[in-house]
């Protein structure tokens, strides 16, 4: 709901409340990917304007669901910012040329268009500064990413992952079909001292969906998991599941099966277990038979685990989220 103010929804009826806008304290747009910090509850977020500057408004809510002060982040376009990342000292983001342009629709093109003669470059910022300009700003090569993975620190370095649009078009994508240039998981390196940059593709299968056991946000993660291409098919079709290995780049595939088409796959771990010692669930349709199950696989293999067949299709979507029965049963209804 990135265009929008966040929804309100009781997770155990599915009652919807309302727009939720923190008592009136928020007044513009909130990301479709805040990102909770697991060791202090806080949650930090962003929100983007098409319109008028500041284009990125950068804030935290406190674990009392209390909100900072805008932190405005200075970019000269207004960009499709759908993700970002955080460390345990920093907040990342992308100001990369996937630009809003109301002046291409006069002349009967899509109001979204990549532009990759345009500067792209991610920024870190102290997670915690009150003023934008402390952003450092690092030039990277021509791309676009809608997710990330996960992100870290290493020395003077920042370290993210995610998954690297070397092209970008999702409203015309029968031309983005032809060029079959999907996204592949990516790993961006930033030296906070010498300004350096160092770029590396982590996998030669089509990817996205990147996720990872939760409570290790912003901190290393030795594994990540992403939806993936392994034989010809669509390419906003997923076929496989991949369990990559941060230490070593070994990776698990996970075949979902001939006609099957599945998406991301989310996390969930076992009580005061090891990080890969989890579930991972999500929905696979049969193209064949024209139904849906939803799948579960171990974290540890990508066995299959247990398949619920449905009485109906559920449709391809894109994400969904885990809660415990202790955050079921503490939620707010009021």
């Amino acid at each position: 709901m990135e265009g929008d103010k966040p929804w309100w929804v009781m997770a155990q009826t599915l009652e919807t409340i309302g727009v939720y806008d923190y008592n009136g304290t928020l007044k513009h747009s909130f990301t479709a990917h805040p990102k909770i910090d697991p060791k202090t509850g806080e949650m930090f977020f962003f929100g983007y304007n098409v319109t008028i500057q500041p284009y990125i408004s950068y804030r935290i809510a406190s674990k009392e669901g209390k909100l900072s002060p805008v932190v405005p982040i200075d970019i000269q376009r207004p960009v499709m910012m759908h993700d970002f990342a955080i460390t345990e000292n920093y907040a990342i983001f992308m100001d990369l040329p996937y630009l809003f342009d109301g002046k291409n629709i006069i002349h009967s093109g899509p109001i979204l268009r990549f532009d990759k003669t345009l500067p792209c470059r991610f920024g870190i910022l102290p997670r915690y500064s009150k003023d934008g300009k402390d952003i450092k700003w690092f030039d990277v090569k021509p791309c676009f990413v809608f997710h990330t993975g996960n992100a870290w620190e290493e020395g003077d370095s920042v370290i993210v992952i995610g998954c690297r649009h070397e092209d970008i078009d999702i409203l015309n994508t029968n031309e983005w079909e032809k060029n079959k240039r999907p996204a592949v998981l990516y790993k961006w390196e930033f030296n906070l001292k010498t300004s350096e940059v160092t770029e590396q593709g982590l996998s030669e299968y089509g990817s996205e969906f990147p996720v990872i056991n939760n409570e290790f946000m912003g901190r290393l993660s030795n594994f990540i998991y992403y939806a993936a291409r392994v034989e010809d098919c669509d390419d906003l079709e997923f076929n496989a599941v991949i369990k990559y290995n941060v230490k070593t780049g070994d990776q698990i595939v996970k075949n979902l099966g001939k006609h099957r088409r599945g998406g991301e796959f989310v996390y969930v771990p076992k009580s005061d277990s090891a990080e890969d010692d989890g579930y991972l669930i999500g929905f696979v349709f049969d193209e064949t038979k024209n139904n849906s199950e939803v799948v579960i696989l171990s974290a540890v293999n990508l066995e299959v685990s247990c398949r619920i067949a449905l009485p109906q299709r559920v449709p391809y979507g894109f994400h969904g989220g885990w809660l415990t029965r202790e955050q079921l049963n503490n939620q707010r209804s009021s």
